[in-house]
């Protein structure tokens, strides 16, 4: 029959090499690597922290609340900064426009001075017309003579055109 495990011939009792038996410890308890992953993404994956107490994670998180608020206080300043530089140049720009509309109403009213001058000089003019201008020469009047009289003609065609044309569509 063979031997039972329990029993161990005392012949093959060995003594154990306590160095090898610590080598051997080692290399069991060590984390192995997949064949499939590098050292590298392994390493780049693995995360550790100490642990926490829950006073450390609560003053953890108040201060990462600081620091949304104050990143949050600093984007509404900057928000503010924008809108009053804008209403500035917002302001800027009425004021130009403002002096634009002064400038043209100042040179409007010497247009119109200039116009009224113009006017009471010619109102002076037709007033007391020149004493050639009051009698009119022989030569004017032959000119005023014949303007009238090929107004008439020009008339009369004028007259004939237009019968022609309303007629056309009776015949």
């Amino acid at each position: 029959m063979p031997p039972v495990a329990s029993e161990q011939p005392a012949e093959n009792t060995q003594t154990v090499d306590e160095d090898e038996w610590a080598a051997f410890e080692r290399d069991v308890v060590a984390p192995t690597r997949m064949p499939h992953r590098p050292a590298a993404v392994t390493a780049a994956a693995t995360i550790s922290a100490a642990p926490m107490t829950a006073e450390e994670l609560a003053a953890q998180q108040e201060k990462e609340k600081e620091t949304i608020k104050k990143s949050r206080e600093a984007e509404a300043e900057g928000e503010r900064e924008d809108a009053a530089r804008l209403l500035e140049d917002e302001f800027d720009e009425m004021e130009q426009l403002e002096e634009r509309v002064r400038r043209l109403k100042h040179k409007r009213e010497e247009l119109r001075k200039m116009k009224s001058v113009e006017d009471a000089e010619t109102r002076e003019m037709d007033e007391s017309p020149p004493a050639a201008a009051a009698a009119p020469s022989e030569g004017q009047d032959n000119h005023a003579e014949s303007k009238s009289s090929d107004d008439e003609d020009d008339e009369d065609d004028d007259d004939d055109y237009d019968d022609d044309w309303d007629n056309w569509r009776f015949k």
